[in-house]
């Protein structure tokens, strides 16, 4: 009190006393909400109302902890409605304020989950809770006080004034730093015990979810080994100690998950160890699988492959991801059931968490994880770091790989001594040895010490100014002016292909290592480049512009024998330093036309296989088709970033932009919101016109991911200009235009509807809805969700039975379509159940969230929206005082949230579950502490968070949630 009234204005500071309580301050910033709404760019009290609420909590703990001392802290949110006054003054003031604020309630929250459910007062505990505090006071003093010094400036005008506000912002920062490092130490083992019994809630909340799918494993043909083909496996040399160490770690028995990490430098064979173990103890193990762990999409598209293998319900259906995933994983529990051994291999893992915790099994079984990376190993995974060969078994691998020895090896000491020297020369690196040998066997009739002597003066003047080819992570010691061991090979190997004969002016091998270097590398189906396959999922036939099937297979040929790629029946696969090799070859050499050709050709053959978004229509009969060929659009859209993150110049082909469009979208209906987000930023980068169509749907997509994840913060941002853009192309009459806006106009009333704004919502939608009658029998399905939309809008307005009268008429538009079983269903019987369940008809309410759970565990048993139902029939549970089956109903609830990693929505889960327990003997009510102190860590790493007026509670709860499934 004594620093705030020393800095402040006595009329200032006597305002500043006028507060006594949170609750004084939320009804004077309601009242001021008018003044708010007059400046554009200001946001509203909601802005200020997250940080009143946590520090308001925060307070109550802080008084706890001091007691027996009696504390003044009243003037914190006078100090809080000072700041916000003077804030609104100019945008930027409020943008900093706003932003400051975020920053404060973030730690606030973690310092409330420290704090909760269980604090050991000491007098250094208690002087660091007394810091944050005091810290806050002298920050908020000194923020008012330097707004009234530059009451219309923009910020930072005087470096003096400004260095001291800024320096108090980072004491406040400093100060919770300070007290979250000291309470993690002196709690830590109750924040130990806190955390393994979370861990064992969630262990058990997949197994019961896995069991729920009721998988069995008796139509299982045992053994079953899904690997991939032995076409280079067969040459195999050495790693004995290794295989050796895998097998004794693998080979422990017990009901522990038992796991070893392969770790090493790209090239050095951790690939091909992992298989070798594989087929050396194939008699072990009942059931073998291999998953391609590059990425996200890798992992779905080896999982559909597995469930396929064991010919598990739903696993023929279309873009089943979901239901795929499901199902493998209630296999795993039948599979422990009948005492089956099986072993899951992860290749080529780049980050932990693009398995754990979601991928990897948690019944016993055996893994090997394989990455370039030591970190990518599980808690209790043995690591075994894969190292390069000696020299002497280096030779031994390459005589292997050679075709011809009878006139290689010729002379038995100059040949094995050559033989030696090309091992030492790629550090021995099974790959370089493997390239070599390729190199050796074009050249049938030459020796070893021959080629050794071509090698060695392969040297290129190139090498002396550039950087490394590729990246050899984790070797750092290519530098400028020093090759790589490796660099060498390629520059020989692409150089070879200079001469082989052309299509156009470019090689017909060339162009397709090129296309392969720019698609996913494991997987790449032939029926893409226009030749028909026994197993592709690609139907229709593309135009290739590698001329007939005759050409493709030569090319085919030509690329194997080079070992540049390998190719089985169906597909092809190419090493990851291979397709880095090219590209940076063709960088470093300043040949951009030639990869731009072969850009240009993998955009139009994936163009041509890829089904097309058309005016927001849903891709729904397409989802198989773009299920298989996702994961090679988003590579190529990674590959294209980064070439153009190099090359300022480079523009793919406008079809690349068509292209993600398409595939954004059918991510987002998947779901999968990180990668379509992530794809989206990339085609926008790419867009060469932002006042075009295409580039307002871009906007479009992001905006529905960010409102699905509830961040209407970036989806008004994203839509209000995406409106813009459709209002003006729709007004020149471009066909498809009206379409186009009519779905804007739609997106924007649920995002009015989400934020209260019911009326507003309803004008949105009546327009759309008019466009789309008018557009008749194409804007059928459309016209049906514009009558869910404003049906919900009603029904929130309280009107219901307007809303049910819209309902009806979706109900009958989505059946006609799909049956009683389509995706909007699930939608639509959500709907109804929150009617019947605000009027009272929990029967019926309870029994139509059923049928939408019904829905959707078939298909997409991992939507939120499925998490949302199990939430609501808790809820209906909890009001029936039947505790077990709400507590039950939350459960498989938090399963699909946690697996999202949707923030939002598993606190709104633990919070409710905290109520139900709270009300429990003292034991429940510990636990009840933990998940409240649970959730306020997940909350505290939420951006744009929506607060309410109201106290801790339902109301509040669900405007964590995406509007669709309050």
């Amino acid at each position: 009190m004594a620093h705030a009234e020393s800095h402040l204005s006595t009329s200032d500071y006597e305002m500043v006393k006028s507060f006594e309580s949170a609750e004084s301050l939320v009804i004077d910033l309601a009242a001021r909400q008018h003044q708010m709404s007059q400046r554009s760019w200001a946001g509203s009290y909601s802005d200020v109302l997250p940080i009143v609420r946590v520090l308001n909590k925060a307070v109550s703990a802080f008084l706890i902890a001091m007691s027996p001392h009696s504390l003044e802290t009243a003037i914190l949110w006078g100090l809080i409605y000072l700041v916000t006054t003077l804030s609104l003054e100019t945008k930027s003031h409020w943008q900093d304020f706003v932003r400051r604020l975020e920053r404060i309630r973030r730690n606030l929250a973690i310092l409330n989950a420290r704090l909760r459910p269980c604090y050991y007062p000491n007098d250094e505990l208690n002087l660091a809770i007394l810091e944050v505090f005091t810290s806050l006071i002298r920050f908020w003093v000194a923020s008012a006080k330097w707004m009234r010094g530059n009451p219309l400036a923009q910020l930072a005008p005087s470096p003096k004034l400004d260095g001291k506000f800024l320096k108090s912002f980072e004491d406040v920062e400093a100060a919770m730093e300070h007290f979250d490092k000291l309470s993690a130490v002196m709690s830590q083992p109750y924040h130990d015990r806190v955390q393994l019994i979370m861990d064992d809630e969630k262990r058990m909340r997949q197994t019961r979810f896995a069991n729920a799918v009721g998988v069995s494993d008796e139509l299982v043909a045992y053994p079953i080994h899904l690997l991939p083909s032995t076409h280079h496996a067969a040459v195999f040399h050495g790693r004995n100690d290794t295989l050796a160490s895998i097998n004794s770690h693998l080979d422990r028995g017990g009901d522990n998950l038992r796991s070893v990490l392969v770790h090493g430098i790209g090239g050095v064979g951790k690939t091909q160890t992992a298989l070798q173990y594989a087929h050396r103890n194939a008699s072990k193990y009942d059931a073998i699988f291999w998953i391609q762990s590059e990425t996200y999409l890798s992992i779905n598209a080896s999982i559909k492959k597995i469930a396929r293998g064991l010919k598990l319900p739903g696993s023929v259906s279309d873009g089943a991801d979901e239901q795929n995933l499901a199902a493998f994983q209630s296999w795993q529990q039948a599979a422990k059931r009948n005492g089956r051994q099986w072993l899951i291999i992860f290749d080529n893992v780049e980050k932990l968490e693009e398995i754990f915790p979601n991928y990897v099994p948690i019944t016993s079984g055996s893994i090997i994880i394989t990455s370039r990376y030591p970190d990518c190993g599980l808690q209790k995974s043995f690591p075994l770091a894969l190292k390069p060969f000696e020299v002497n078994d280096g030779a031994q691998l390459l005589k292997q790989y050679l075709k011809y020895p009878s006139t290689q090896l010729v002379d038995e000491v100059e040949d094995e001594k050559a033989l030696k020297s090309l091992s030492e020369r790629v550090d021995g690196l099974p790959l370089g040895l493997r390239a070599i040998a390729a190199l050796m066997n074009a050249r049938k009739s030459t020796t070893a010490s021959k080629f050794m002597s071509l090698y060695d003066k392969g040297s290129r003047s190139l090498f002396k100014n550039s950087a490394r080819v590729v990246e050899y992570h984790p070797d750092t010691s290519r530098v400028i002016g020093k090759e790589h061991v490796l660099d060498r090979i390629w520059h020989m190997s692409f150089g070879l292909l200079e001469n082989q004969g052309e299509l156009g002016d470019l090689p017909k091998p060339r162009l397709l290592l090129g296309v392969c270097a720019l698609l996913c590398p494991d997987g790449i189906p032939l029926s893409l480049f226009g030749q028909a396959s026994s197993h592709g999922s690609v139907t229709d036939r593309v135009s290739s512009p590698f001329g007939d099937e005759i050409d493709l297979d030569s090319a085919i040929v030509t690329l194997t024998q080079m070992a540049l790629i390998d190719c089985d029946n169906s597909r092809i696969t190419i090493h990851r330093l291979v397709q880095d090799a090219y590209i940076h070859y063709h960088l470093d050499s300043q040949r951009y036309d030639q990869l731009e050709k072969a850009v240009t050709a993998s955009v139009s053959i994936l163009f041509q296989s890829f089904p097309r978004q058309i005016n927001g229509r849903p891709m729904h009969n397409d989802w198989e088709q773009c299920n298989s060929l996702i994961q090679h659009a988003k590579w190529l859209a990674d590959r294209c970033a980064e070439i153009r993150s190099i090359i300022s110049t480079f523009r793919p082909p406008p079809d690349t932009t068509e292209l993600l469009k398409s595939c954004a979208w059918y991510l987002f209906e998947m779901a999968d919101h990180r990668t379509a987000i992530h794809v989206l930023e990339i085609a926008k980068e790419l867009c060469m016109d932002q006042k075009s169509e295409l580039y307002a749907h871009l906007l479009n997509t992001n905006g529905c991911c960010a409102f699905e994840l509830n961040d209407l913060i970036t989806c008004r941002q994203d839509w209000e200009k995406a409106l813009a853009i459709r209002e003006i192309w729709a007004k020149r009459g471009v066909p498809g235009a009206e379409e186009e806006l009519a779905n804007q106009l739609n997106n924007f009333g649920n995002l009015e509807s989400g934020e209260g704004k019911y009326d507003s919502a309803l004008g949105f939608f009546d327009r759309a809805m008019k466009i789309r009658l008018k557009l008749g029998k194409e804007a059928i399905v459309p016209l049906g969700v514009s009558h869910m939309t404003t049906g919900r809008a009603y029904f929130l307005k309280g009107m219901h039975d307007e809303a049910l009268q819209h309902y009806e008429k979706a109900e009958k538009i989505f059946q006609d379509q799909y049956g009683m079983k389509g995706h909007f269903m699930a939608h639509l019987n959500y709907a109804y159940g929150n009617l019947n369940y605000a009027r009272g008809e929990t029967e019926n309410a309870k029994r139509f969230y059923v049928l939408a759970q019904k829905i959707l565990e078939e298909d997409t048993p991992y939507h939120l929206l499925l998490a949302a139902c199990n939430y609501k029939i808790a809820c209906l549970e909890a009001a029936e005082n039947k505790r077990d089956a709400a507590l039950g109903a939350l459960e498989k609830a938090l399963a699909i949230a946690e697996f999202r990693d949707a923030s939002g929505d598993t606190a709104r889960i633990l919070k409710k579950k905290a109520a139900i327990l709270s009300k429990g003997g003292e034991e429940d009510q510990e636990r009840a502490q933990i998940l409240t102190a649970d959730a306020e860590k997940v909350l505290a790493k939420e951006r744009n968070l929506v607060m309410s007026l109201e106290d801790d509670g339902e109301d509040e709860w669900n405007l964590w949630v995406c509007p669709y499934w309050r």
